[in-house]
């Protein structure tokens, strides 16, 4: 007897749904291992942005950060000189530094637009010292705290000389000192004990030449003096 049609039919469904119940068995295992590789790929690479280890402890002499174009922009290092120093600079000019000297002394400073440091603060010992320069590096005033409750503000000229210096004493005395181009002291006010203040003017040698004093009570004095500091007048007169 024949097969008809429909049979036939049949029997092609039927080795269909064979064929693929045979494809299904032999991929789902494949597809298992597919995934566990991908699961496997996927938590290394998660690893690599995440170090499983972190070193505690890294020596190193520098260290130099750049930009995308190579340029220098930040540095941590150990100079010849033996100071310590982090440098960051903006667009190759150094704009500031946090350093501590050969002598140990730590300093904070500032450049301006030139790369010229323009505001340093440092601690020499317990004395805290603050610099201010120009645009061309030069110091033009200073102010340090020393021991004690000593203070005083210095102005420099271009030459780096000291030419006026206001200064507070350990034991509250404020004076004022006024200086030549070579730094010497040619004319100062004092007020020492409480009702006494002085005027000095001094020669190119830092000698009192005339000395005007105030002394308690309101009482007025005045003294010229040679070079070997020998008063050749005297207002009023000592009898």
């Amino acid at each position: 007897m024949e097969p008809t049609k429909g049979d036939l039919a049949s029997l092609g469904a039927k080795r269909a749904e064979r064929n693929r119940s045979a494809l299904g068995s032999h991929l789902i295992p494949w597809l298992v291992v597919v995934i566990v590789l991908c699961l496997g790929q996927a938590r290394q690479g998660a690893g690599q942005g995440a170090p499983s280890r972190v070193e505690r402890e890294v020596r190193a002499r520098n260290f130099v950060v750049v930009d995308d174009a190579g340029n220098k922009r930040g540095e941590l290092g150990l100079l010849p000189s033996g100071e310590v120093r982090v440098v960051l600079r903006g667009k190759g000019k150094r704009a500031a530094y946090v350093g501590v000297d050969s002598r140990g002394m730590p300093l904070v400073a500032l450049a301006g637009a030139r790369g010229e440091p323009i505001l340093e603060l440092g601690a020499l010992g317990d004395a805290p010292v603050l610099v201010l320069r120009d645009a061309e590096g030069h110091r033009r005033i200073g102010i340090t705290v020393g021991d004690g409750s000593s203070a005083g503000i210095g102005l420099y000229d271009l030459h780096g000389t000291s030419r006026c210096l206001l200064s507070l004493g350990r034991d509250g005395h404020p004076q004022l000192s006024l200086s030549d181009d070579r730094g010497t002291a040619r004319a100062s006010i004092v007020v020492e004990s409480p009702g006494t203040n002085g005027f000095d003017l001094t020669d190119e040698r830092g000698r009192v030449r005339l000395s005007l004093q105030l002394g308690n009570g309101g009482q007025p004095a005045a003294a010229a003096l040679d070079a070997s500091g020998r008063v050749i007048w005297r207002a009023p007169k000592v009898e």
